[in-house]
């Protein structure tokens, strides 16, 4: 319901542009910059905006369960990816269900060795992979966000370069995250901890 009298807003170019998207776009070093900066964090927003994006297409999903629950909607995601792509015309190198597994996979491994590690299990050896699974996680949702990206029209994600506050506060937790974590690895392998 619109409300007249509600002060005027403003929208910025970028939230207009990300509005009118069936997917969340954002720029290859914007999302390497939070997805390694919040150490894997930035997947389960990652995964929120897209289901919100296609929400507002469909009104029939819950964004956030999908994204806290992505293991069980990656595969929905970007088969809806890969459809887009192809109803375009374009065949990029983008195999949605190779990609869907392959994070599967990663992410209960990464959570597997979490739990171990939290429980003492093969500590600093289960910490230290699953840190490192960080990575392979980012690559795997990487190829996913070209196709996003190209799925838009924006291969180059210009709709969404900019880092905003919240990113920069976002990226400053990351960073206490990283070295606590560093930190505890260290300690733990010259015996401190």
């Amino acid at each position: 319901m619109n409300n007249p009298y509600q002060a005027p807003t403003a929208a910025s170019a970028e939230s207009l542009a990300a509005d009118d998207q069936p997917f969340y776009v954002v720029s290859p070093s914007k999302y390497w910059l939070l997805m390694l900066g919040t150490v894997g964090l930035y997947q389960v927003y990652w995964f929120y905006r897209n289901w919100a994006a296609q929400n507002a297409i469909e009104r029939r999903y819950w964004p956030v369960m999908r994204a806290i629950f992505a293991v069980f909607f990656t595969h929905g995601l970007f088969t809806r990816v890969a459809a887009r792509l192809q109803d375009q015309g374009a065949m990029p190198a983008f195999n949605g269900g190779v990609l869907a597994t392959g994070y599967v996979i990663l992410a209960i491994f990464s959570h597997v060795l979490g739990r171990l590690a939290y429980k003492g299990i093969g500590s600093p050896l289960t910490d230290l992979l699953s840190l490192i699974l960080i990575f392979p996680i980012a690559w795997v949702l990487f190829r996913a966000q070209l196709a996003v990206n190209a799925a838009c029209g924006d291969p180059m994600g210009e709709g969404n370069c900019l880092i905003t506050g919240a990113n920069i506060a976002w990226l400053l937790a990351g960073a206490v995250f990283w070295l606590l974590s560093l930190f505890g690895l260290y300690a733990a392998a010259v015996g401190l901890a």
